[in-house]
């Protein structure tokens, strides 16, 4: 009787277990919260981006410009998005942590979990048929005479700087290594830019009013968030050119020495983006 009696209670220990382990399972997408995923998410494919409001709207951005607002609502593990581009509901999976949005169309990750190449100041990273180089950041508080002097900037108390803000000057290289010219930052080659000051505080292109890209004759201004005026940079089949991306960013950037300070680039050219970040400091 003993021992029967202990069968039984091992048995219906193994199935209590086994109950515990497939609730904690499904409880992984369960756990996800609005909260989790309020901010902006790249699609890996198109470098297209999707921004969550904790009001329950969102904004869809494509081509770097404002394309379509929206609404979203988080349902278990499905996002309900209310949005022209994506038209089925995003389902939420987590791999090792890692929180992915999906549909057949696209997969979207937040910038910080999108796979990157971890470089150094003076190294080359290389997707596709583009080659990156961020040669140098810098800080200042003019423009360049080629923007000073441009028919876009006529009206310079546009782009006078706040009490308190400064620009990264960030100098990127960009070798073409493809059979066609190339247009920078958007029309064939995508380009965002990103200053993350002290682990979280982020400086953006595409968020930033009046940050700019700029060689000696080309320019394209961004005069607010999404809007871009101005010529695009062309670079020619095996033509390397070197430009500089100006981005406003807080004063405390530049002084501050002792927080760490990298610089992402985020570029899509054919197929898929590629996200290089560099250690400044």
């Amino acid at each position: 009787m003993k021992k029967i009696l202990a069968i039984l209670l091992s048995v219906l220990l193994c199935f209590t277990l086994c109950a515990c382990g497939g609730g904690s399972g499904n409880n992984k997408n369960q756990s996800v919260t609005e909260s989790d995923l309020i901010g902006e998410w790249y699609d890996v494919k198109s470098a297209d981006r999707v921004v969550f409001n904790s009001d329950s709207s969102l904004e869809y951005y494509r081509n770097n410009g404002r394309s379509q607002s929206g609404s979203w609502k988080l349902n278990d593990s499905i996002i309900d998005a209310n949005n022209v581009y994506i038209d089925s509901d995003l389902t939420i999976e987590i791999n090792k942590g890692i929180i992915i949005l999906k549909n057949d169309e696209y997969t979207f990750m937040q910038w910080n979990d999108i796979p990157k190449d971890k470089l150094s100041v003076g190294d080359s990273g290389q997707k596709e048929n583009i080659k990156l180089t961020l040669n140098n950041v810098t800080f200042t508080t003019e423009m360049p005479n080629s923007l000073l002097n441009s028919v876009w900037t006529n009206d310079k108390e546009e782009f006078v700087l706040q009490k308190g803000m400064t620009y990264a000057k960030i100098s990127i290289s960009i070798l073409n290594m493809s059979k066609q010219e190339i247009n920078v930052p958007d029309i064939n080659l995508k380009l965002d830019v990103l200053l993350n000051y002290n682990n979280g505080f982020v400086f953006a292109t595409h968020d930033n009013q009046k940050s700019f890209f700029a060689t000696d004759t080309d320019y394209v201004i961004h005069s607010e968030p999404g809007v871009q005026t101005g010529n695009d940079i062309q670079i020619q089949p095996l033509q390397e050119e070197s430009f500089e991306i100006y981005i406003p960013c807080s004063e405390v950037v530049a002084n501050d020495k002792s927080a760490p300070l990298t610089v992402g680039i985020i570029s899509h050219y054919d197929t898929e983006i590629y996200y290089c970040e560099y250690s400044i400091r």
